[in-house]
């Protein structure tokens, strides 16, 4: 019973991130509509999808911080 349950956490929690994911692309323009492999790429995958997105974000966020900065000397 337990696995079941781990399992299901998993798959929702996987749910709600290929579900925001796609909203977040179409929402920016990034890419066209979702085939179902890239929901269920994004669906079992969502540990390793979810890392990728949060490193891209913040190496983006501080790159975009220091264009024109004193840093950027």
């Amino acid at each position: 019973m337990e696995v079941i349950k781990t399992i299901s956490g998993y798959l929702a929690i996987g749910a709600i991130w290929a579900i925001w994911f796609e909203w977040f692309c179409k929402q920016h323009k990034i890419g066209g509509p979702f085939l179902d492999r890239e929901r269920y790429a994004q669906l079992f995958f969502w540990p390793l999808n979810v890392g990728i997105f949060v490193y891209t974000w913040i190496t983006e966020f501080f790159k975009d911080k220091n264009d024109g900065g004193p840093s950027s000397y």
